[in-house]
């Protein structure tokens, strides 16, 4: 069986207190993991830095929302010197023995500093901003024609 990577950012909603994902982004990704069947859920975002939110409190926020916890994280700049998320991405892929293959899928809102480094097939691009609009089923379908899914 495929086991994609998915490599994400959660959802923010700006107009709440705190840290809260949008229902309607929550339902779309949890659709398409579904979708996937199986999966390795990663975190890459900035949520990632032990200062900001760290891995620990964001699978504290998915689970809030019935979604699976991240298993790992990429790694910072200050961890592999790299300070593109394309980079640090795949610095990740290699240190675990995962080849950048038609499995690995990732999600991101910033994808400036990725789709210079990694193929653009392998990216989900929500650049409208998760914190405004969310990921929406529109990004999904969009990725899947691209890739002719």
């Amino acid at each position: 069986p495929k086991l994609p990577v998915a490599v994400i950012v959660p959802v923010l909603d700006e107009q709440a207190e705190g840290w809260v994902l949008q229902q309607t982004a929550v339902d779309v990704f949890s659709k398409f993991l579904n979708e996937i069947g199986e999966y390795k859920l990663i975190l890459s975002s900035m949520w990632r830095e032990p200062q900001i939110f760290g891995i620990d409190r964001t699978n504290i926020v998915l689970e809030k929302y019935s979604l699976p916890k991240c298993l790992d994280r990429t790694p910072t700049w200050s961890e592999c010197k790299r300070n593109k998320r394309g980079d640090q991405i795949l610095h990740w892929l290699s240190k675990n023995n995962i080849p950048l293959s038609p499995d690995v899928i990732i999600i991101d809102d910033e994808v400036y500093d990725i789709k210079n480094v990694i193929d653009y097939k392998h990216i989900i691009d929500c650049s409208g901003g998760w914190n405004k609009i969310g990921l929406t089923q529109k990004y999904i379908d969009y990725w899947k024609r691209r890739n002719r899914q």
